[in-house]
Order: C-alpha cells, then structure tokens, then sequence
C-alpha cells in the first residue's frame, strides 16, 4: 500500500472513531446513610467537644487567656475542623471565663489614592505606626478576595460610612448613601436621592472572618429613603449573632402637592435582630424637636457602655444627655447638668467617649467666644470628665485641667482653621491634627496622665500624602493580633 492509500485508510479510521459514542462516565455519589463509615453532625460536634475535654483546664485556661477575639476569628477560617471545635458550647464556656487582654486604642489615616488604599494606624501606647491591610475599612466588591494581599481594592460605588468602634470583636457597620441630582419643584431645587429607587443599604462586614451581610430593608418606605439619622450600635456576641440599633430624627420627603413643601420630623427608634432577620419599633424619643449632635464622620455623638448607649442630642440650643438601654428597649433623659455651649457652633464636632482605665465618660466640644478666635483660646476643646463608679445615675461632669499643648504656632487670622483643626478621642487619648499649623505632624494628648506628645505623621510610598485629606477613624484592637504587619 503506498502512502496515499495509508493516508486515507487512517482518515477513515479516525472518522469512525469519533463518529462512535463515547462511554458515560458513572459519578459515584457519596451518600452518608450508605457509607458505614461517615459520621453525622451530632458524631462531630461530640468529637470536638471531646477534644476539649481531654485537654486539662489549667493549660486550656492559659492558652485561651493569651488569644484575643481577633485571633480565635482568624482561626476559624484555617480548615472546617478548626470552625468547628472554636464553635463547640466547650470552648465558648472556656473562653468566657478566662480574662482576655484589653485592646489598645489607636487611630488610623486612611488614604484613597487611584484605585488603591493606604492605611497608617499609630498606637499611642507602642509609641509606633503600622500598615493596615485594605481589607480592614471596607469589605470588596464580588470577585475581589478579601484577603487580598495586595492593598486593590474595587473603588465604592457609594460613599461609605464605616463603625469601628468593635474591632476588637471583629464586627463593622457600613452605611450607603446614594445622592443623585435635583429636579426643578416650581421656584424651589429640591435635591432628591437616588435611595428613593434603591433603598437605604446597610451591611455588616466582619474582615476578620471574611463575611459580609447585607441587611434587609424596612417595610417603611420612608425609612429607607433617608437614612441621615442612622446611628448604628452593633451588640454583638462570638458568633454571627448581632443587633443593630438605629435611631435619630429624618426628615420626610417634600410634598410637592402641599402648599408649603416644608419637610417634617420624624423621629424613630428601630432595632433589628439577625436571629429573626426582621426590624422592630422598640420605643419613641422621650422629647420632642431634638437634634442628635454628630462627630467628625457625622454620625451621631455616642457612647457605648455595657448594654447602655448614651447620645448627646440638643434641644432649642440646650445639650442633653440621653440613654437608651437595649435589654428594656426604652430611652431615658440623663438627670443632672450638661455643660453647655456658650456659643453653638453645629458644624463642630462633639466627642464623648468611655474610658476603661477611669471607668469615666469624656466629652469635649469647643466652646470658644467669638472674641477669642484671635488669641488661640478657642480651637482647642474643652475637656470634661464623669466618674460612671462615684454618680453613675446623675451626671457629675468635672472640667479637666488640661495644660497648654505645644507646637502652638497660630497666624494672627485663623477661624478658617475651625474647619481643618480636627480632634479625636478613644480610650485614654486624644488626636489633634492641621494640615496648615503641624503639616505632617500631630498631637496626643494622654487622658489619664494629663501629658502632650507631639508625633510625626508617618506616610511612606505617598508622595504627597496630604493632597487628600485622609479619613482618621479612631478604634480599638490588640496590637499581639493584628498579624503580619510592617512597622514605620
């Protein structure tokens, strides 16, 4: 046979091999009630459990006292076995009555420079500045890992408003505001928002873990529209189990068929639960006409304390107190004197935060008088302390002696510094940052020991760090857990 005729015998020979079919593959399903040998969930949940009990209690006691909440979060995602055992009854039991380490406070500069996030936080007691990972402030987008290990990440396609106030928990609250364009209402803009379409979305986002949930909407429209008032308090525990509290006073939409198309208040108190998934009224404002006083980030000034959350509202230009305890879901007007701003100035910022070391509230607000915008005295705020163990009931607030801060280097003009000059508080520190008077510096100033240190900004890889303003969020964690992190 020549080389012609081979040619065409293997063409036909491949042809009628692909013509034929192909054999089916047989995929053998893995059935758990045919397989002798697997074990159910109530098999699996026993082994953990006896893992741990075979361990004594003293070493187990000492290991767990050593690891944070961060890490046994972190630890949970090494395999399903790992999950497992951290989530048996045993070791929460465990967990619960050994004394964890307290987390530090320290405060973080983030920068959004392109598509990618730059994040310092300095922690006033290590004296040290440190990269966080760009997972930390927001979670990502689908089809972005969260733990990327490269600081991209997809750009928001809504501004983000992110609580940090239970890092040590692992736990965040991110709100989404949507703003659109206005639309012409006979001689009045009114400024609409896009919520109105697609709602008011608020998430929960636990970076540690690599979670994210998406809550659902009120049934009441109005709600989600407009969500200026959404104060949001996670009380949290281990688990995926959480709560959320929003309160506030929103304005309804303006009515166009109305004569006047003034906006009216409304004032609301709504607690949502994870186990029902469900939101629920739980109690009106005790007062009428009251304006939640908001900090830097314009959320509501609060304070959390146990199962107590204390918010600082104001009434016809008079500061009050309010709390609200989440186990009897009602509100309660603090009794006793507020100090008082001599001259309101809503566009600043009023601090109240706890601290653990004193067992005290802070509050800070500026209270300068006009006539002092010249002198200096009225940029920095004013200080006050109340011990929660001498008067827990009625409040008790003490000016605190604070010495002069140095660095003080005004311009003989500088009430356009009331708008840059920023402080913030957590713990037993305050933050003092301007861009115009300490550029690529800072002040701290220590609650407790009443001392001021001047700290340099430290912002490799940026060529012009404050070119942007970056977003400083004061928060708690433990430096021990916060791995893999390179120190400035």
């Amino acid at each position: 046979m020549n080389k012609k005729g081979r040619r065409r015998a293997r063409q036909i020979s491949l042809r009628s091999a692909a013509d034929s079919p192909r054999p089916s593959k047989i995929r053998k399903r893995n059935n758990a009630s045919s397989n002798p040998g697997s074990k159910h969930a109530d098999d699996e949940e026993q082994d953990e459990a006896s893992v741990l009990d075979e361990i004594p209690d003293g070493p187990l006691e000492m290991i767990l006292s050593r690891l944070s909440v961060v890490e046994i979060l972190q630890g949970r995602t090494v395999c399903k076995r790992w999950k497992n055992v951290i989530d048996s009854p045993t070791f929460a039991k465990f967990h619960d009555l050994t004394n964890a380490s307290c987390p530090e406070p320290c405060f973080m500069l983030h920068w959004i420079v392109g598509r990618h996030h730059v994040m310092r936080a300095y922690f006033p007691f290590a004296d040290t500045w440190r990269a966080l990972p760009a997972s930390t402030i927001q979670p990502q987008r689908s089809g972005y890992n969260t733990r990327a290990r490269k600081n991209l990440v997809a750009p928001p396609i809504v501004a983000l408003r992110v609580d940090l106030s239970r890092f040590d928990r692992g736990f965040w609250c991110v709100h989404s505001k949507y703003f659109g364009p206005f639309r012409q209402t006979g001689r009045r803009r009114r400024y609409r928002t896009l919520s109105d379409i697609y709602g008011f979305k608020l998430t929960v986002h636990n970076p540690v873990s690599g979670w994210c949930t998406l809550l659902p909407a009120h049934p009441d429209p109005q709600l989600n529209s407009h969500p200026q008032c959404g104060v949001s308090v996670i009380t949290n525990s281990r688990d995926r189990s959480f709560q959320v509290l929003c309160a506030g006073v929103y304005l309804h939409n303006y009515d166009e068929e109305a004569a006047t198309g003034e906006p009216a208040q409304c004032p609301i108190t709504l607690l949502f639960d994870s186990i029902s998934n469900q939101w629920s009224r739980v109690a009106d404002l005790p007062l009428d006409y009251l304006a939640f006083r908001g900090d830097d980030t314009k959320q509501a000034t609060r304070a959390d304390c146990g199962n107590i959350s204390y918010f600082v509202v104001q009434r016809f230009h008079q500061l009050l107190l309010l709390a609200f305890d989440r186990d009897a879901g009602s509100w309660t007007v603090v009794p006793g004197c507020m100090p008082q701003q001599e001259s309101s100035y809503m566009f600043d910022a009023i601090t109240l935060v706890p601290s653990s070391t004193t067992r005290s509230l802070i509050l800070a607000f500026r209270n300068g008088p006009v006539n002092s915008l010249f002198s200096g005295q009225g940029l920095f705020p004013l200080i006050f302390s109340w011990s929660l163990e001498a008067s827990p009931d009625v409040q008790d607030w003490t000016l605190m002696d604070v010495p002069a801060p140095p660095l003080l280097n005004f311009p003989a003009d500088y009430r356009h510094l009331l708008f840059t000059f920023r402080w913030y508080a957590k713990g037993d520190f305050m933050f003092f940052t301007c861009t115009e008077l300490w550029g690529m510096g800072a002040l701290i100033f220590n609650l407790v020991l009443r001392q001021w240190k001047p700290i340099s900004i430290a912002a490799s890889g940026l060529a012009h760090p404050f070119d942007t303003i970056p977003q400083i969020v004061p928060f708690e964690v433990q430096l021990s857990s916060v791995l893999n992190l390179s120190a400035y």
